[in-house]
């Protein structure tokens, strides 16, 4: 549960006037969470109610605030000048009291209040119209026992004592150690070799190794000649030698104001007007510690670090004690304790453990800035990392600074040169996507390059492999698996290729079948001349240029529904912060294998040879038939000019 403490000047009213009631009253409190720690730099819900009669009094008035807490978990307001919920502050009778305070607070700065606390308002404000307000002569209040002077206190300090007259005394030796040692004597200093002890009245010593004061000539037996201090620094002279100094900003602070007196002290109404020599003096409204009765001897106590007054509140001075865990060295702090350091949690399971105060990316565990107050660092509530000030969407995200030189915006080096076998790799990464999950593009690795300067290349993703190994190196593997649309590679842009194998071996295979027909499906594909259009969203897609040569995947789907293929391109320059859910700017299309028509080429061809030989061979069966007809022919022409010739002589 949270807490809330209220100052010892939690109520004081701002706004006196002897012939009316107040208009406000300032109300400060300090706001601690169920682990004790301070609420420190956030705002605050607050409600606030006067009840009339009793702690269970009916409210005749009710506001509520939203106050910022400082460093020191310690919000003020003045009642009466918040947001009324109902009553009038200025028509509340302070004479027909007694009158109560309940405070609700929300630490989170809503109107959930899981804190309430209720107090009886003593002499403030309603003490201007109490019984005796009437008989006020010349600012001394006459109270029921007529001495105009009784009601007067003197505070004294004598050594840790802190008195009030008439009143009890306050040790103060938990916030001061009372050795006196703020007007310290330097003692029991030597020198032994070149170690100088600087010791001091009442405090701990310090050695001072002066060994770079000696010059290695022989002279060792070197004589101070001096030594002078200048506010917290002394130097000290050595014969033959350079002066060195030592800064005792450590034992004493320079100020000179170490040695102060009281002065210039008194009480004007309630209000203590404490004075002290040669600084600033400071007023304490004492208008608390006056409960209307004419008894205003009230005795303050201290049990541990709280401070109580008689009949009033309790002040928690935890927050001005210096336990001893911290220490300052120049400008650096640290803590020589083995335990761990819990931020935002009292479990601490680690040396240091830091807890956010939410789950979402909006709110941050862990900021590390640079001296230009840059974010460099942030680690997120929910789990996310990014560098240079990126909050992106993914989980680890690294943003370079415009201005950096840098040629990598991530690194990842692998050298192994042990015996130690196994896969190695520079960057693995593995990307799975549940079936409890919604839809959406899944990327293992995403390269995007982009590039508006010079004629350098541009690569979204490059893949070297070399070595002296006798294994395969791949430049760049990918592979696919699954359902839907999967492209080991996708290329928007022209390819080049020095070499390519697909894996086409017996044993990959089965329901192998003859394919037939090839030649005559051929005959209704219509080789086509275009030029791919460049325009609009097209543009994005790099087609080549110039005229081209190609079939149309609609003229061939329904015979070759095996060589088209349903696709899609991405016209997001940058899909993972544009449409990481690829709901919108999808261009789809339909691609066709060219790769896959070869061998139905091959078949066709082999088809079409059958038939050649088919020909030829019916071509020669010709041939013969007309070379023996010719023979017949030429026969029958030498038996017809033999008929002629026997004719003729018959003749």
């Amino acid at each position: 549960m949270n807490k809330i403490y209220t100052l010892l000047t939690a109520l004081t009213i701002t706004a006196i006037s002897f012939a009316q009631a107040p208009e406000k009253i300032s109300y400060q409190a300090i706001v601690r969470d169920a682990g004790n720690a301070l609420v420190s730099t956030q705002t605050v819900g607050m409600q606030l109610s006067i009840l009339q009669g009793s702690i269970t009094g009916p409210a005749v008035y009710v506001e509520t605030q939203m106050p910022s807490s400082n460093i020191n978990g310690l919000v003020s307001i003045e009642i009466g000048s918040g947001t009324v919920v109902s009553g009038a502050f200025n028509t509340i009778d302070w004479s027909a009291g007694p009158y109560y305070i309940k405070t609700e607070t929300d630490p989170t700065g809503g109107t959930t209040y899981t804190i309430t606390g209720t107090s009886q308002l003593m002499s403030v404000p309603y003490a201007l119209h109490s019984k005796t307000a009437e008989n006020v002569t010349n600012d001394q209040v006459d109270d029921a026992d007529a001495d105009p002077t009784n009601e007067i206190q003197d505070i004294s300090l004598t050594g840790m004592a802190l008195s009030i007259s008439g009143g009890s005394n306050v040790d103060l030796t938990t916030i001061q150690d009372g050795t006196g040692t703020d007007d310290q004597n330097i003692s029991g200093s030597g020198l032994s070799g070149t170690d100088l002890t600087i010791g001091i009245e009442g405090g701990t010593s310090e050695v001072v190794n002066l060994s770079s004061l000696q010059d290695g000539t022989g002279t060792d037996d070197q004589n101070l000649t001096g030594a002078t201090l200048t506010g917290t620094t002394l130097q000290v002279d050595i014969e033959n030698g350079t002066s060195t100094t030592v800064d005792l900003a450590v034992l004493q602070d320079g100020t000179g104001t170490d040695d102060q007196n009281i002065s210039g002290s008194g009480l004007s109404g309630t209000d203590l007007t404490i004075g002290i020599e040669g600084g600033t003096s400071e007023v304490v409204n004492l208008s608390s510690l006056q409960d209307g009765t004419g008894t205003d001897d009230q005795n303050l106590t201290l049990n541990g670090t709280n401070l109580s007054i008689e009949a009033g509140n309790t002040v928690n001075l935890s927050s001005i004690v210096d336990d001893g865990d911290w220490v300052l060295s120049g400008n650096d702090m640290y803590n020589s304790n083995t335990g761990n350091i819990g931020i935002g949690t009292t479990q601490g399971a680690a040396k240091v453990v830091i807890r956010g105060s939410g789950s979402t990316s909006l709110t941050d565990a862990l900021l590390v800035e640079n001296s230009a107050g840059t974010d460099i660092l942030k680690i997120s509530d929910d789990g996310r990392i990014s560098f240079n000030g990126n909050n992106s969407a993914s989980q680890l995200y690294n943003t370079v600074p415009n201005s950096s030189t840098l040629s990598y915006a991530q690194r990842n080096y692998f050298y192994r040169s042990s015996t130690t076998s196994g896969s190695m790799y520079g960057i693995y990464s593995y990307t799975n996507r549940g079936t409890g999950a919604t839809s959406g593009p899944v990327y293992s690795i995403y390269g995007y390059g982009f590039n508006n300067v010079g004629l350098d290349n541009t690569y979204g993703v490059r893949g070297y492999a070399s070595g002296n190994s006798s294994g395969t190196k791949y430049g760049v593997y990918g592979s696919t698996g699954g359902n839907g649309i999967r492209y080991a590679g996708f290329f928007s842009g022209n390819v080049y290729c020095s070499g390519a194998y697909l894996p086409s071996d017996e044993g990959l295979k089965r329901n192998i079948s003859d394919y037939d027909d090839a030649l005559d499906q051929l005959s209704y594909i219509e080789v086509k001349e275009y030029e791919y259009i460049h325009d609009g969203d097209f543009s994005k897609m790099d087609l080549p240029k110039g005229r081209q040569v190609g079939i149309m995947a609609q003229n061939i789907e329904h015979t070759f529904p095996q060589l088209t293929k349903e696709t899609e391109f991405d016209l997001n320059e940058d899909p993972e912060n544009e449409d990481p859910e690829r709901k919108s700017n999808i261009l789809k299309f339909k691609a066709v294998n060219y790769t896959g028509m070869i061998p139905i080429t091959v078949k066709a061809i082999q088809e079409q040879q059958d038939i050649i030989n088919g020909q030829k061979e019916k071509i020669q069966s010709l041939e013969t038939q007309m070379h023996e007809m010719k023979k017949m022919m030429e026969l029958q022409q030498a038996q017809i000019e033999k008929l002629i010739g026997q004719s003729n002589n018959n003749d």
